[in-house]
């Protein structure tokens, strides 16, 4: 077996590259809305695997993922808007609001993508989730932060990156 040529990496990538934006109309027709305060953003994907292990593999075990799900955890900083004291920004109370209902009126279209000005433009994603939201509470002197965790309805879908 031949081995081929490696090319080294550059300077690593950081996490902040992360938006995310909520869609506030149609499918079809989307209008995002970005959510802002990020300070912590998980993409995860995750495979549920059975064992489809036979006599044939010589003792080795065998599995074939039979479904996928995506999830994403994000840490948010509660904080007014610049434009308004008495505002919180459109994005995070999309989420929030959408935390509070059930069944398809809780659902939420987003996008996430990958946006570093000098750094690849290669991930976009989309997909409808369920939003989980808690406050993190904490002592006098905290900043206010919130945990949301949004759970993919059915499949993530890839799209034309926003500044491709």
């Amino acid at each position: 077996m031949a081995h081929v040529d490696r090319t080294a990496l550059a300077a690593s990538t950081l996490n902040s590259k992360w938006w995310l934006d909520v869609n506030s109309a149609s499918y079809d027709t989307p209008t995002w809305v970005p959510v802002a305060g990020i300070m912590e953003f998980k993409p995860n994907k995750e495979a549920t695997l059975q064992d489809d292990s036979d006599f044939d593999g010589g003792g080795w075990k065998s599995s074939v993922a039979t479904a996928l799900a995506w999830t994403i955890e994000l840490k948010l900083k509660r904080a007014p808007t610049v434009a308004s004291a008495t505002a919180y920004n459109a994005g995070q109370e999309a989420l929030r609001t959408a935390s509070d209902l059930l069944g398809s009126a809780g659902r939420v279209d987003v996008s996430w993508y990958e946006i570093t000005a000098s750094g690849p433009k290669t991930e976009a994603y989309r997909g409808y989730a369920t939003v989980s939201w808690s406050d993190d509470g904490g002592g006098m002197d905290a900043t206010s932060t919130v945990t949301c965790t949004l759970t993919g309805q059915g499949a993530r879908t890839t799209f034309t990156h926003p500044d491709a």
